[in-house]
């Protein structure tokens, strides 16, 4: 999925590596499992995350790289939990 930014500046190419590599470095998301898609205007994030408060900091962190952008935020999120039995070797 590739298609020229809305400002004409960047290679779409480069903008989906920033708002990849922003959202694995960033301190409140530091999610490496988002997949970020850019067509028609729109950044597509994908994947999963661990609590509501990542996802919401993926989503800020992608309109604050790519705000000429939609950004659609369908990143998933499954809270870890411990496991209620021990395993037993």
């Amino acid at each position: 999925m590739s298609q020229d930014p809305p400002t004409g500046e960047e290679p779409v190419e480069y903008l989906v590596e920033r708002v990849r590599e922003t959202i694995a470095t960033d301190a409140d998301a530091h999610e490496l499992g988002v997949a970020v898609q850019a067509a028609g205007g729109r950044l597509l994030l994908t994947g999963t995350t661990a609590s509501d408060d990542q996802r919401r900091a993926i989503g800020q962190l992608a309109n604050q790289v790519a705000p000429d952008y939609d950004v659609v935020n369908d990143v998933d999120v499954t809270p870890l939990t411990p496991p209620d039995t021990v395993e037993q070797l």
